[in-house]
C-alpha cells in the first residue's frame, strides 16, 4: 500500500455495528479465486460433527487480499518474534 493509500485508510471512520462486534469464530479456510475476486469462506467445524457451518463469506479484490496478505504476514512475523523473545 502507498503512503497515500494508507493516509486515505487512515481517515476512514468505521461504524461496527453491535451485532458484528463480537466476531465470528472459524477453524477452516476455504479460499477460491478468479482473475477479478478472491473468496474467503470461513468456516466453524465442530469436532465429532458430520457437517461443518459457514460462518462468514468475504469478496475482495485482487489488491484488497494482497493487502490482507501483507498485513497477515507482518502480523504472524511479529508474533513469531514475540514468541522467541519469551523462550529466551
Amino acid at each position: 500500500m502507498t503512503a497515500a493509500q494508507e493516509e486515505v485508510v487512515k481517515k476512514i471512520s468505521v461504524r461496527m455495528p453491535d451485532a458484528v462486534a463480537s466476531g465470528v469464530y472459524a477453524n477452516i479456510v476455504q479460499v477460491n479465486a478468479s482473475e477479478n475476486e478472491i473468496v474467503f469462506d470461513f468456516v466453524m467445524h465442530t469436532p465429532n460433527q458430520e457437517h461443518a457451518v459457514l460462518s462468514s463469506r468475504v469478496i475482495v479484490s485482487p489488491a484488497t487480499a494482497q493487502q490482507l496478505a501483507d498485513i497477515l504476514e507482518a502480523s504472524l512475523r511479529k508474533i513469531k518474534d514475540l514468541r522467541k523473545d519469551s523462550k529466551k
